[in-house]
């Protein structure tokens, strides 16, 4: 309880306080402001990292350029450029010939019958 007072009389007495200004304060405080302000520069928001995302966007074309043209020269490239029709799209002039099968067994019905006639006779 004396501490609550005691606290209490401290925020009462400070409540009221304050720190006097820096004679340049206002000029140190205006030269903060006027810094702060660059990010936009000719009415312009500079965007972080710009400069690092086009430099890998860059690279990046330069990379597949490169593969592609790789591959375009080499023996699967040369393949694809003189084909006449692509190898997927050429359909077979004659259909292979189905062949049975050399042993027929009995057919299921057979089978089927002769037990339904056996429990005929018994029931």
């Amino acid at each position: 309880m004396e501490e609550e007072m005691w606290m209490r009389k401290i925020k009462e007495r400070l409540e009221d306080y304050s720190e006097p200004l820096p004679a340049s304060g206002w000029e140190r405080l205006e030269k903060d402001l006027s810094v702060s302000k660059s990010p936009v520069a000719g009415g312009r928001r500079v965007i972080p990292f710009r400069q690092w995302a086009v430099a890998a966007a860059a690279v990046t074309l330069v990379a597949v350029s490169s593969v592609s043209l790789w591959l375009l020269q080499s023996p699967a490239g040369d393949e694809v450029r003189n084909a006449a029709t692509p190898s997927l799209a050429v359909a077979p002039d004659v259909l292979p010939e189905q062949q049975l099968p050399a042993v027929q067994a009995e057919t299921p019905e057979a089978v089927c019958h002769a037990q339904g006639g056996a429990s005929q006779t018994s029931g």
